[in-house]
């Protein structure tokens, strides 16, 4: 399987970044904080939160497309997703209020869905791309990461539906990379050797709290 995208970058520049990551969270006294429950959303989030109480969050769903070509083992691909969420707190993260204030709350892991829709005409499936492109993701409910195939199993694209409040660019092409590495490892029957996360997005929120306060 060829993944055609342009915001991935190389394993071994992934992981380049993310040793970076783990220094500089060192430099600037980022840890890891317990997770009892709760934990405060970040400004970012906050704002976020505020826009989706008026109703007016629709416009926030990111959509990122993939055109996989090649043989396609969908159940290696689909474990590559799950590891991803698994690893990545803030993809399995929601909002809740408590107390009258945003904050957020993790889910446990749990093997994700994968939606696949078989469809073998470039018309049907620019038609399916078009509505699942329109999906309103609810940052209360959640899921706040979607994931559809649509086509068949030698040429498909692969659709990613995230809320804002827990992705960006960046981290989009985090996610392509990593799962370029979990999927290779999943067909060969391995595991990637991918760095441990240093911090989560949740432990960034609590830290950026504690700055602004003086409570560091």
């Amino acid at each position: 399987m060829v993944l055609d995208r342009q915001k991935s970058v190389s394993l071994s520049e992934l992981k380049q970044r993310l040793r970076k990551k783990a220094q500089e969270s060192r430099e600037v006294k980022l840890r890891k904080v317990e997770k009892a429950g709760a934990t405060p959303l970040s400004f970012g989030q906050e704002r976020l939160w505020f826009v989706e109480q008026l109703g007016g969050g629709a416009a926030y769903s990111i959509v990122t497309c993939f055109r996989l070509k090649g043989e396609i083992n969908i159940p290696a691909l689909s474990n590559g997703i799950s590891q991803i969420i698994h690893r990545h707190e803030a993809l399995r993260t929601r909002f809740a209020e408590v107390g009258g204030i945003g904050s957020q709350v993790i889910d446990s892991p749990s093997d994700h869905t994968l939606r696949y829709v078989e469809l073998d005409k470039e018309k049907d499936v620019v038609e399916l791309l078009h509505k699942t492109s329109t999906i309103d993701i609810d940052p209360n409910v959640g899921p706040n990461f979607q994931s559809y195939l649509i086509g068949n199993k030698s040429e498909a694209v692969l659709i990613f539906i995230v809320h804002h409040a827990v992705s960006d660019g960046v981290s989009r092409g985090i996610i392509a990379s990593e799962l370029e590495a979990l999927y290779a490892a999943h067909c060969q029957g391995e595991e990637a050797d991918l760095p441990e996360l240093p911090i989560q997005y949740s432990d960034y929120a609590v830290w950026q709290r504690e700055w602004m306060t003086g409570e560091r």
